[in-house]
C-alpha cells in the first residue's frame, strides 16, 4: 500500500451509530488458540461442516489478552504495512476504511497462525 487516504471521522450521533453498526458486522473478534485455529482449517480442509465465521480470528499467544494482541496488530500494521494511524482508521465512519482493517486483520492472523507453534 503506498498511500491511502482515511476517511472522516464520526463526529454526529448518526455517523457513530452507522460506524458502531459497520464495526459490529465486520470487525466482531472471535478468539482462539493456535491449536483451535489449526483445527478449524483442517476440518474445511477436509470437507466437514464448520460454523460460519462472521468475525474476525484472534489467535492469541499463550497468556496473552484481546488487548495485548491488539497492540500487537497495531505495531505490525505500522512496522509492517507502513500504516501509521490505526486510531484514525477506526475512527473513520467509511465502510471502505472498516474494509481496509477487517482485511488487515485476516492478513494479521495468518501471519500469526503461520508464526506460532501449535501446542
Amino acid at each position: 500500500m503506498t498511500s491511502y487516504i482515511i476517511g472522516p471521522p464520526a463526529t454526529t450521533d448518526s455517523q457513530r451509530d452507522l460506524r458502531d453498526k459497520l464495526l459490529e458486522h465486520h470487525l466482531t473478534p472471535q478468539t482462539m488458540t493456535n491449536k483451535e485455529y489449526v483445527q478449524r482449517l483442517i476440518d474445511q480442509y477436509r470437507g466437514k461442516s464448520v460454523p460460519a465465521m462472521n468475525t474476525i480470528t484472534v489467535v492469541l499467544r499463550p497468556g496473552e489478552n484481546l488487548d495485548e494482541a491488539d497492540a500487537r496488530f497495531q505495531n505490525w500494521v505500522e512496522r509492517a504495512r507502513k500504516f501509521s494511524s490505526i486510531p484514525v482508521l477506526r475512527a473513520s465512519f467509511s465502510k471502505r476504511d472498516i474494509y481496509l482493517e477487517r482485511r488487515l486483520l485476516f492478513k494479521f492472523a495468518k501471519l500469526e497462525h503461520q508464526e506460532a507453534p501449535v501446542v
